[in-house]
């Protein structure tokens, strides 16, 4: 599974805080929701910190990417939050931009290129 840079965008629009940088955090937490026993999907949306505002074409691209990286991410069985904290030299769970791609990359989920 390998996203798209439409879909690696759509990502970072809804994890971007006002501050511009990536609250890996929550992607984090949403990511591992799969290991609960209750997830709902779109309440995991509704209940976002993320500032965007997402149309419900959009909403359901989100929940597909997110769908899509959780599948992967259990099926590897990797541990993606230390991934991010490399790059967290603060330890306030934000992230930059590249530094999100860069992970996504490390982990295989997007293109290297």
């Amino acid at each position: 599974m390998r996203l798209d840079e439409k879909e690696v965008q759509q990502l970072l629009s809804k994890y971007k805080l006002p501050s511009g940088l990536i609250d890996y955090s929550s992607f984090c937490g949403n990511i591992d929701h799969v290991f609960s026993d209750v997830a709902d999907p779109y309440a995991i949306i509704e209940n976002s910190k993320s500032s965007s505002v997402f149309k419900d074409e959009e909403k359901d691209t989100i929940l597909a990417i997110l769908d899509a990286i959780r599948n992967e991410i259990k099926f590897k069985r990797v541990l993606i939050k230390p991934q991010f904290q490399d790059y967290d030299r603060t330890k306030n769970c934000h992230v930059t931009t590249e530094q999100f791609r860069r992970v996504l990359k490390e982990l295989r989920l997007i293109p290297p290129s």
